[in-house]
């Protein structure tokens, strides 16, 4: 398993919407997709200076290929692994939702805002459901981790 990798971070544009980060960790360079959210977070961490940034890690491990998943927080992660569970919503989908803050996207659950949801492209009043359906219980755990 891998948690994290630290090292320095470099934007790579990948065809489509994905956002993806390189992460050089000496003379290895890690491609990572990551949140829009997380992409902000790492855009302010380079302003104040920082040569090397902090994700933690999902890895992917499929018969056909192996992709890491980064994260700016432990709590994005947490809930990018429950957003992962629910049925029609994978990765690429998990990393749109994640686009939405962590807190926000928990408020929208929260209250049951199936409306906050759809905007997200990939996401239908059926996932939404399912997201609210799954996630609306654990949001007070959720919170604890974020």
């Amino acid at each position: 398993m891998i948690n994290s990798i630290t090292g320095k971070c470099s934007y790579y544009p990948i065809a489509g919407k994905d956002v993806c980060v390189g992460v050089s960790v000496g003379d290895i360079e890690f491609i990572v997709f990551i949140s829009l959210s997380t992409r902000r977070q790492l855009d302010r961490e380079v302003k104040k200076k920082n040569e090397k940034s902090k994700l933690f890690i999902h890895l992917l491990h499929k018969e056909d290929r192996m992709q890491l998943f980064g994260f700016y927080t432990d709590r994005e992660r947490e809930v990018f692994l429950k957003l992962i569970k629910v049925k029609g919503v994978g990765e690429k989908t998990a990393l749109r939702i994640l686009s939405i803050e962590a807190d926000d996207l928990m408020k929208s659950i929260e209250r049951r805002d199936q409306g906050r949801l759809t905007e997200i492209e990939g996401v239908g009043l059926k996932i939404g459901s399912s997201i609210i359906g799954l996630l609306g219980g654990g949001v007070k755990k959720i919170n604890n981790v974020l």
